[in-house]
């Protein structure tokens, strides 16, 4: 019998920039990491596309079956909205190593919570400005029975883009 010891809490490995998923995004850097995803800016191969690729690994579906059942449900609502304040959720699946993910619309900005750390004081008139922009798109969301369990400052995005 072997003395080596093997630790069953070793976290998986997590893919690497240059990395391609279902042989269509090619993984360009680490951009967020949630509760159960991995988020990169990625690269639609087939299009020259930019956008956000949250993944799912199969080491943490295994770990919790309940978390591949989640990650669809998200990506099922998330492609129910078209708010132009909401991200748009452009392709969901598996890829053959049993990988799930979600490609979304790549939003180049910086998060709420950059705002407030590094330009607080917020002139009253902004902040009535981007709450509008949210409490819009939670609107529609709210409307289609969907709740938003994760917002939080970091998981907003602000830019010069989109609808001001």
């Amino acid at each position: 019998m072997s003395d080596d010891l093997i630790n069953l809490n070793v976290a998986p490995s997590e893919p690497k920039p240059g990395d391609v998923i279902a042989g269509k995004y090619q993984l360009i850097e680490l951009i967020g990491r949630g509760g159960f995803g991995l988020v990169y800016a990625a690269t639609n191969i087939s299009i020259n596309q930019r956008v956000a690729l949250k993944l799912l690994l199969p080491e943490w579906a295994h770990q919790d079956p309940e978390l591949s059942i989640r990650f669809r449900r998200e990506a099922v609502l998330a492609s129910q909205l078209r708010h132009p304040n909401t991200i748009t959720l452009y392709d969901y699946g598996g890829a053959d190593d049993g990988v799930l993910y979600m490609a979304m619309e790549f939003v180049d900005g910086q998060t709420l919570s950059t705002l407030l750390r590094d330009d607080a004081p917020i002139a009253p008139e902004r902040v009535v400005h981007i709450l509008s922009q949210i409490l819009a798109s939670l609107d529609e969301a709210h409307r289609r029975g969907i709740v938003h369990r994760d917002l939080k400052p970091g998981n907003i995005m602000l830019t010069e883009h989109r609808n001001q």
